[in-house]
Formats: structure tokens, C-alpha cells, sequence
């Protein structure tokens, strides 16, 4: 793993329990890319499956079924409660996985031994 001083962005919707209303939310934390760095030497992360499957298993831990992470989703036009649909965070991750890890490989400069 080349850079260590990159910033990662990866946005999902979230409710600011603050405020009240729908925000924006980084999910990469500060000191993401330190804990992928000791975390792809500790488990020997040497392929794109095996990062794909550490990030699954950290958004899962991070994310998944938490409901400071969930929010409502309905339409707009014809409202019914039994229409809405509730999403977390992990919901809006795990549709978008394989883009994220290129992302990673990509921003991080990751090179996988052949």
C-alpha cells in the first residue's frame, strides 16, 4: 500500500439525529487507512476478493442494522406507510461494493502480487 495521506469519500444518507434532517455521511473515518494498512499485513490481504471481503466485514461490523443508521424511504407522489421502505447504511454499501473497492485499490495505490 503506497499512500498513507490520502483522504477517502465514499457519501451515503443518513438522519443528524442533532437536527433532525438528512445528511450526507463520509463513511471512511479518519483513520480508516491506518487500520486497512496493519489489517492487510496482519490478515495477509494480498488479492481484490480478499480486500472486497475485509470491507464487507467492516461495513457489516460499522454499519449494519444500526438504527442511528436507518432512515425512511417512500414516495413522494402516492404516500402510503405500508410503501415505505426502511434503509441503513450497510443497504446503501453493499450495492455499490465492488465500485468501492476499486476505489480503494485505486486512491490507495494498492499493487497485489500476481
Amino acid at each position: 500500500m503506497k499512500k498513507k495521506n490520502v483522504k477517502l469519500e465514499y457519501y451515503v444518507i443518513r438522519v443528524d439525529s442533532n437536527t433532525n434532517q438528512i445528511k450526507r455521511y463520509n463513511i471512511f473515518y479518519n483513520g480508516f487507512i491506518d487500520e486497512l494498512s496493519k489489517r492487510m499485513k496482519r490478515d495477509n490481504i494480498d488479492n481484490k476478493d480478499k480486500l472486497k471481503d475485509y470491507l464487507k466485514r467492516w461495513a457489516m461490523y460499522n454499519y449494519w442494522s444500526k438504527c442511528e443508521c436507518e432512515i425512511l424511504v417512500g414516495s413522494l407522489f402516492k404516500y402510503k406507510e405500508e410503501d415505505l421502505e426502511k434503509i441503513d447504511i450497510w443497504y446503501q454499501i453493499e450495492k455499490n461494493l465492488d465500485m468501492i473497492t476499486d476505489y480503494v485499490i485505486n486512491k490507495c495505490q494498492i499493487k497485489f502480487d500476481k
